[in-house]
């Protein structure tokens, strides 16, 4: 998984998260957020060097009720939003901040296999996953021009 790679990789991690949570590796910090209420621990994300956004409701996990697909949007537009807020409050800046999307950008393939590979410049399909994935990067944009 993602927190052992970058420990074994000597990182110190602080992971977001809505509940209490303790482990017992001293390179591994639990912050607390809640991206209904829009707080977050600023002190923590002040103090990350990089941040990797991978934020959002399991899209597997239930049904897509009208009530659901909003749930699965506000999940990574509202929790990127709220990071690039905390990071305007703060005076340091961070180095790398990822925000990975999906697969679900680029729609279904055409054929299997697919002799033309979708590229990072393919646009974003413009069913509900395509423009779930646009607008979840979209919310970090504010970051590029942070310096």
């Amino acid at each position: 998984m993602l927190v052992e790679e970058l420990l074994r990789r000597k990182y110190h991690v602080i992971v977001m998260t809505r509940g209490e949570k303790g482990g017992k590796d001293p390179n591994v910090q639990y912050a607390y957020w809640d991206v209904a209420k829009q707080t977050i621990d600023d002190a923590a994300v002040a103090s990350a060097d990089h941040i990797i956004h991978l934020a959002g409701a399991n899209i597997s996990e239930k049904r897509w009720t009208t009530k659901r697909k909003q749930v699965i949007v506000d999940s990574r537009v509202k929790s990127g939003e709220l990071l690039v807020k905390s990071l305007q409050r703060s005076k340091h800046r961070v180095k790398t901040l990822v925000s990975a999307s999906g697969i679900g950008w680029y729609g279904t393939d055409p054929s299997i296999p697919n002799i033309v590979p979708f590229t990072e410049d393919d646009p974003y399909e413009h069913d509900f996953l395509g423009e779930t994935c646009y607008r979840w990067e979209l919310a970090t944009e504010p970051v590029k021009t942070m310096g």
